[in-house]
């Protein structure tokens, strides 16, 4: 996520919204405009339109993400230093010290926790002065003592890899005579022990401290089928070694608490604020991807991100004012969108932002693919209804050629099939397409929505479907308290609308004057030769909401 920079659209991802994403993203990586890796997204559910453009295109759908709100991957330490579980405990000591970390997590062969490795005191305490003497030999197996720094091994005879206690014979106490066995580990001085203890009791492993007479100790090792290791050092230096050479395996570390990359920050902040150390941030499968820290909370977003498509904050992504926006591309007025620092803005009067992506490829004397082609020239035909709606310029209309040539296709014919290819208002569900298009403005410190459908077949819409219609209007301005909201069916074929509002006390009546015709409270209206939302109905509905008595 790091190095990555987002183009992302609005809410409602329309044709326009959702192509332009992708091919603005594919030019910033062409052009390398920024060292980051420009990744294009859509905020939601793509139209059935825009789905036929990208599949048309051979051009896989980009991911869906519905808020940029801050993931704890976003500011944890990824890729971390971490330990297997099984190195040994002297090495993971030195590591830990060396890292200047609070902990490191401990992992299996899969890269999946298995707990943490914590310079907290109390766990210090318990590693640096383990006494291994009772327990090594469930923590130890006879190879790990043979490895031990400083010793040597003789003895011919074979014995197996596991091993019982280990057994310290302390002058002047007795008491390990009766508790050592075969399958035991003897700690001793000399090999003269030995004669202390019943023949059922011969432990076949002795460690021999200090020096020894190694010829002598060959001949009696044989004829007592014995192993010995010896170690130059103390009793103190062998148990310290010992206590070194334990695997972390051996160990039992408690991961405690733990989050997912994914997790939203604010949901784990208080997690990590309130820790003593670093916490461990795993996948899906448990693995272990990096770590978090009370640091961490405090450092700067590395994220960025390009809009496209909208200029309105109300437009936008939950969660975009987490990122550093370093670019909006866009056709609309310029809206409410707030930024820290000047941006980079690419704003121009004409019909589409695909039109304005594709004279960013042109100007840069960079030829889109025909994959890409298609995708803009798919938004241009979305967005001007085929050129002929009242956005389009005469600009449009020569960028629609060029992209048309690049895509091998024909403008007129891919035009109307782009439009056709939108058109599901006879057969899917209202309340699942009712707001497909829906774009919210702000006036006055107050909010008004437009949602906007299109179809080639108005004749088609019966009573029932666009009573559906607005009675799903009718629900979501309920819930949103707007000043005004309206729903838009446009005919893309006789230039005509179908519209529908719901108006709150403050508005009451003002929609009629602005459309010039009696706009039943409980009806539609047919509005003649509108059909463009940017240019004849927004402009018009913040006029008359600007000069409202509030």
């Amino acid at each position: 996520m790091s190095a990555q920079i987002f183009v992302i659209g609005h809410r409602k991802p329309d044709t326009d919204s959702s192509t332009s994403a992708v091919a603005y993203a594919r030019f910033l990586n062409a052009s390398k405009r920024y060292p980051e890796r420009a990744v294009a997204v859509i905020p939601g559910e793509m139209t059935p339109q825009a789905k036929w453009v990208f599949q048309f295109a051979g051009v896989d759908v980009p991911d869906k993400i519905e808020t940029l709100a801050p993931r704890v991957k976003d500011v944890a330490e990824m890729n971390p230093l971490v330990l297997a579980e099984g190195q040994r405990l002297r090495d993971a000591v030195d590591t830990l010290i060396r890292s200047g970390h609070s902990m490191l997590p401990i992992v299996d062969s899969q890269n999946r926790l298995c707990g943490i490795f914590s310079n907290r005191e109390d766990v210090c305490r318990l590693l640096l002065n383990l006494d291994v003497a009772p327990i090594a030999g469930s923590l130890l197996a006879w190879p790990d003592l043979v490895q031990l720094p400083g010793c040597q091994k003789f003895g011919r005879t074979s014995v197996e890899d596991e091993c019982g206690r280990i057994v310290v014979a302390i002058a002047g106490d007795s008491q390990w005579m009766n508790t050592v066995s075969a399958d035991d580990v003897l700690i001793a001085g000399g090999l003269e022990v030995l004669d202390q203890i019943s023949k059922e009791r011969q432990p076949s492993r002795i460690i021999l401290i200090g020096e020894q007479n190694t010829e002598k100790l060959e001949r009696e090792l044989d004829s007592r089928c014995v192993v010995a290791i010896v170690s130059t050092g103390t009793l103190t230096d062998l148990l310290f070694a010992l206590t070194k050479q334990v695997k972390l395996s051996a160990l039992s570390f408690d991961h405690g608490i733990c989050v997912g990359e994914n997790d939203f920050l604010e949901d784990v902040q208080d997690l990590v604020s309130f820790s003593r150390r670093a916490i461990p941030v795993v996948n899906d499968s448990n693995q272990v991807v990096g770590v978090i820290a009370r640091k961490d909370l405090k450092a700067p977003s590395r994220r960025k991100a390009i809009l496209i498509d909208h200029f309105e904050s109300d437009q936008a992504v939950p969660g975009i004012e987490t990122l550093e926006i370093v670019e909006i591309v866009d056709h609309h007025r310029i809206g409410n969108i707030e930024t820290p620092a000047p941006v980079r803005v690419d704003c121009r009067p004409i019909g589409s932002s695909c039109s304005i992506v594709a004279l960013n490829y042109f100007e840069a004397h960079i030829e889109p693919d025909r994959a890409t082609a298609v995708l803009l020239l798919g938004g241009l035909c979305a967005d001007t209804l085929s050129l002929r709606g009242p956005t389009a310029t005469p600009l449009d209309r020569k960028i629609a050629e060029r992209l048309a040539e690049i895509a091998g296709v024909d403008l007129e014919h891919f035009g109307s099939t782009v439009l056709l290819a939108g058109d599901d208002l006879m057969t899917a569900n209202a309340a699942d397409i009712w707001n497909r298009d829906q774009k919210i403005f702000g006036v006055r410190n107050r909010k008004f929505a437009v949602a906007q459908l299109e179809t080639v077949a108005m004749h088609e819409l019966t009573e029932s479907q666009l009573r559906a219609f607005r009675d799903e209007l009718q629900k979501d301005f309920e819930r949103n308290n707007y000043l005004s909201s309206l729903l838009v069916v446009t005919d893309v074929v006789r230039g005509n609308s179908w519209i529908t509002g719901i108006e709150s006390n403050l508005a009451r009546g003002t929609t009629v004057g602005t459309f010039g015709s009696n706009f039943p409270c409980n009806d539609w209206v047919k509005a003649a030769n509108v059909v463009s939302r940017k240019q004849q109905i927004v402009p018009e509905l913040m006029k008359t909401f600007a000069e409202l008595s509030l």
